[in-house]
Formats: C-alpha cells, structure tokens, sequence
C-alpha cells in the first residue's frame, strides 16, 4: 500500500502546471468546482502518486475515478457523434 498523501504544496503545484485548468475540459477551475482523480485509476493499476493525480472539474468525478482519460475521450466521441449531430457538432481527426 502506498505512503503517498496528496497535500496541498501538491495541490498548488499541479494547479500551476495545469494552468488552473480541469486536465479533462479545459475548464478554469475554482476552489468550490475543483476536485482530484487519478489519470489511470486505482483499480486498473494506477499508482497513488503525484505523476497519476489530476485536477478536475467536480461534475466530472464519478466519471474519472472509473476510467481512463483515454476511455473517456472516446465516450466523448461517441456522444458527439450521436447527439452532436443534431445540434449542428462534428468530429474530425486531424491528420499526422
């Protein structure tokens, strides 16, 4: 079991690094909309430590503490692609 507590020297510094944006949205976060989750959670092998802890909006909780950023860029897609389409949205992957 790890020893690693995430505090707020932490806190601070993934808030600079994150330019005081959720990792998912780019949302600009605010001390009463901010949360943590882990970027590759806990039951599918991340670690609890600094490098596998994200900031992120609080609405977006229940979903990143169950799936990988990845995972949930690909939802994200697929929503786009169903309901996105009849408000006027598309996905288009840039090229290499």
């Amino acid at each position: 079991m790890s020893t690693y507590k995430f505090n707020s020297k932490d806190f601070y510094k993934k808030k600079d690094k994150q330019n005081e944006c959720c990792a998912l949205t780019g949302i600009r976060l605010e001390p009463h909309t901010c949360d943590i989750s882990h970027v590759v959670p806990l039951h599918k092998g991340g670690k609890h430590e600094y490098d596998n802890v994200q900031l992120i909006h609080k609405d977006l909780v229940k979903i990143a503490r169950g799936l990988t950023n990845d995972e949930i860029l690909e939802y994200a897609i697929k929503i786009v692609e169903t309901l996105g389409k009849t408000k006027g949205f598309t996905i288009k992957r840039k090229s290499k």
